[in-house]
């Protein structure tokens, strides 16, 4: 019997037995023999008596107790299958302090899990919900990427083109840098200076973000010779998507990605701190200090909700967004060692050629999210936190390996 159930047909003495039945087998013996050779008395004198009365309430209290404080179940858990190891792994790492997010898995187009763990703000005055939005990271670099690949197939570029045919204003080193240099992460542009542009304590803009590109003099190596992951890449894409398209990004985000492909759940702020916060997970660290950084760069300020991550990369799998052309050419790494990026992240393909994995690890602040989509298995595993405890690996492997059967 599932301990999240009671037979209805069993009297108080026998419920006190069962609540006692766990302290030994000699315990299971005296119950047992109660049952066979004293029902009918036990049922006489107890089943109306304050003493039967107590037990039930204590058992209906158990029960009812059962969900943990600063949780929000969406997906009720019975028996020891699939979903109920998946809850007791999860309850456990948020008992210890090591989770606070949201959790979905889906498969088959199937919701099997889905549940929020701990507070949407700080102040601890909220708990998360699953339709609370987390920012996403480094996963954002996947949506310039696509419409660029979008534009390609509309013939109104080529991968081969310079940037400074479509961004006019860049110093020298644009006449050198190709658009795939800029999805593979070969451009030889630095990092971005965040500490530099924070330390000004004004909020960030994407003029700010566009003048410190421009005021890069020199380049790290030559484009195509070597890798740096750097956010400059897809800034820079977005400024060609802008040229071309005569949209701003978010614009042509929303006209061409967003509402096509149904994707609500997928938003770009306009300011961090949030001037909105429906609907919003705000990121806080181990003390619940929420982060205090300014942004006013809506085009790096992408939330998203753990559902509409999974359709994302679900229909990207499919061919929905862009075709498999497409797709493989924001597959491809500098070099296929772990360590490189590609513009999707990480997208694994076995002997065959046929996509195995397509996974895009983020992370922002106090945010951090990892996003696995399995095409053979139409298996999506999506964990959002906004409490940073450098675990989304760790915990998506779990998962997977309950659903395939390698963890007990």
């Amino acid at each position: 019997m599932s301990s999240y159930q009671v037979k209805k047909n069993y009297y108080p003495v026998q419920i006190f037995f069962l609540i006692l039945a766990p302290l030994g087998r000699q315990m299971r013996n005296v119950k047992s023999l109660i049952f066979n050779k004293t029902k009918n008395h036990m049922l006489k004198h107890c089943k109306y008596t304050t003493f039967g009365v107590l037990i039930t309430l204590l058992v209906t209290s158990n029960l009812s107790g059962q969900n943990l404080k600063g949780t929000t179940d969406q997906t009720p858990v019975a028996g020891q299958g699939i979903k109920a190891k998946i809850d007791v792994l999860l309850k456990k790492k948020y008992q210890d302090g090591k989770l606070n997010g949201n959790i979905l898995v889906v498969k088959n187009g199937k919701t099997i899990y889905e549940k929020s763990f701990g507070y949407a703000n700080g102040s601890k005055s909220a708990l998360l919900t699953k339709k609370d939005k987390f920012g996403i990271g480094s996963v954002y670099k996947e949506f310039p990427a696509v419409a660029i690949m979008q534009l390609y197939e509309k013939k109104q570029l080529k991968l081969e083109d310079k940037a400074s045919q479509y961004i006019t204003d860049l110093p020298d080193w644009g006449a050198k840098i190709s658009i795939k240099n800029l999805l593979q992460y070969t451009s030889g542009l630095p990092k971005v200076g965040w500490r530099t542009l924070f330390s000004s304590g004004k909020s960030i803009t994407e003029k700010d973000l566009f003048a410190h590109i421009q005021s890069i003099k020199k380049l790290r190596f030559e484009p195509g010779s070597d890798y740096l992951y750097t956010n400059c890449s897809p800034l820079l894409l977005m400024k060609v998507v802008e040229n071309i398209a005569r949209l701003t990004f978010d614009q042509y985000l929303t006209k061409h990605i967003l509402k096509p492909f149904n994707l609500p759940g997928i938003v770009l702020k306009n300011h961090y701190p949030y001037q909105d916060k429906s609907s919003m997970a705000l990121p806080f660290n181990s003390s619940f200090v929420e982060d205090k950084y300014k942004m006013s760069a809506k085009s790096l300020l992408f939330a998203a909700t753990a559902q509409s991550l999974h359709q994302w990369f679900r229909k990207l799998s499919h061919f929905e967004v862009i075709s498999e052309r497409s797709l493989r050419h924001l597959a491809k790494k500098y070099q296929p060692a772990a360590q490189f990026q590609a513009p999707l992240g990480n997208v694994i393909y076995d002997d065959k050629n046929k996509e195995v994995e397509h996974a895009h690890h983020g992370s922002n602040g106090n945010y951090e999210c990892l996003v696995r989509y399995f095409k053979p298995a139409d298996l999506s595993i999506v964990v959002l936190t906004n409490q940073k405890h450098r675990n989304v690996h760790h915990i998506s492997q779990e998962i997977y390996e309950i659903i395939n059967g390698q963890k007990k």
